[in-house]
């Protein structure tokens, strides 16, 4: 805690055109007409997140997410190493295949 602090408001008012910049918020980003995906699993997003600080029961330390663009369902993995990512896309990929035929 800070203890005898003294405040002396600036009376100048003059500001630097980079600083006022430097303050001013962003307009937000224009929202998508429509999704730009014809049909599901035809784009899907995917990421990596770990390495967590404590290990799940089994073990595990990653997650791997798949998103689909179209419906926004999403698949999840837990993943014990990042070396596993790679089969894990496989087994997605091949199971999304003889879904989608």
């Amino acid at each position: 805690m800070v203890n005898e602090f003294a405040f002396k408001p600036c009376d100048n008012k003059n500001f630097c055109e980079a600083c006022v910049e430097g303050k001013q918020t962003r307009s937000s980003f224009k929202s998508r007409e429509g999704i730009s995906t014809k049909s599901p699993l035809e784009l899907v997003h995917s990421d990596v997140c770990g390495k967590m600080g404590v290990a799940s029961l089994s073990g595990r330390e990653y997650v791997l997410t798949f998103v689909d663009d179209k419906t926004r369902y999403t698949w999840t993995y837990m993943i014990g190493k990042k070396s596993e990512v790679f089969w894990y896309k496989l087994i997605f990929t091949i199971t999304t295949l003889i879904i989608i035929h």
